[in-house]
This record gives structure tokens, sequence and C-alpha cells, in this order.
């Protein structure tokens, strides 16, 4: 995502209208005995941050249950097929996690790349955006990949979310120029080789 650019993007949900799409429906709590979740996912640690993968195949979320590198450490639990419980949780490994925090992990539809929060050091500013990449969804991610000062900024930068086709990278800040203490924003690129191109604030 190397020269992704950035420019704020205000952005207004409005509970239940219907352009926005169904409502949800009861919120319930999933406990250890969920069927679709082994005992092994949540624990009496902070569990956080779930991201489902395109196929529904993969469950990523971060945790500072005992035994990982740091504050919070990303893990994986993974299944056959939708129907079945997700199975054993592994954490992602010293490649990914560090003796600090890592957080918010979000997967590329293809599986094949990895972005995530830290605020490690050696980051632009407190918390920074990462990637990791694959080059299968059976191995493990490789070397971790600052997105740099075209994204990251000096304060903290949170929650990416790529889009299907992996052009846009939205996420959180409170840097400064924005509407408020945290903002939406997007980097977004005109292929997957990392040339930008930056939408204008509205």
């Amino acid at each position: 995502v190397t020269g992704v650019q950035t420019c704020a993007l205000p952005i207004s949900l409005t509970p239940g209208s219907a352009e926005r799409g169904a409502v949800l429906g009861t919120i319930t709590p999933l406990k250890t005995t969920s069927p679709s979740f082994s005992p092994e996912v949540n624990t009496a640690s902070g569990d956080r941050n779930p991201f489902l993968s395109a196929d529904g195949l993969t469950l990523l979320f971060d945790s500072a249950r005992p035994g990982g590198a740091g504050g919070n450490d990303l893990y994986m639990a993974t299944r056959a097929s939708t129907s079945d419980p997700f199975g054993s949780v592994i954490n992602l490994g010293p490649d990914v996690n560090t003796g600090d925090s890592e957080a918010a992990p979000a997967l590329s539809a293809d599986g094949l790349t990895l972005y995530f929060v830290s605020n490690r050091d050696g980051g632009v500013g407190s918390n920074d955006l990462y990637m990791a990449t694959r080059a299968d969804p059976a191995d493990p991610f490789g070397a971790v990949t600052n997105l740099g000062g075209s994204v990251n900024s000096a304060t903290n930068d949170n929650n990416p979310t790529i889009s299907t086709d992996g052009l846009v990278l939205l996420f959180n800040s409170n840097r400064d120029g924005g509407w408020g203490g945290q903002d939406i924003y997007l980097a977004t690129r005109t292929d997957k080789i990392g040339r930008a191109s930056c939408r204008e604030r509205v």
C-alpha cells in the first residue's frame, strides 16, 4: 500500500434507515458454549475486534489472554465449512505480534493480506496501521510492513477495513484537521501495486 494517501471522509450512519440495509436483530453474547465457537475463542481476558473472512472460514481477533507476546496479540481460528464450529485458536506468531500491542485485524477478500493496528516501536505515531502478506491462505503471515507516512499520522490511526477489490482502505484517526475526536478516513489506490489517488473530503 506504498504511496496511499488519505483524505477525511465524514460518514453519517442513521440506525434503521432503509437505504442502509436491514436492521440487525437482538444481539446475543457469544458464549463459549456456542456451537460455532470452541471454548478457546472466548476467555476471561479481553477478546475483541472480531473479523470474519469473506468465505466465513477464518475468524481473526485480538486478545490480552495469557501466553501472548505483549499487551494484545492477534489470534486466528479456522473451520472447514460455515456449518462447522471454529477450531483451536492460534497466535499469529512473532512475525506479527510483538511485546507491545497489536489489535483490530482485517483480512483482504483473497485471504492473503492482513491489516492491523500496533503501537510497536518504529511507527509514525502512537498507533499505526500495518500489513503482512502470505502467498497462500494456508501459509503463516510473513514480515510486517508499516503503511507509511502517507497513511499513518503522528497521532492514532485505528480499525482498518479493506474493500473487496483491495483498492480502498477505511480507518479512523484523531489526526489534526478532522471534524472531531475520531474521524473516518479513507486511502485509495488505482491498483494493487500501490499507485495512489486521493478522494477529496466531502
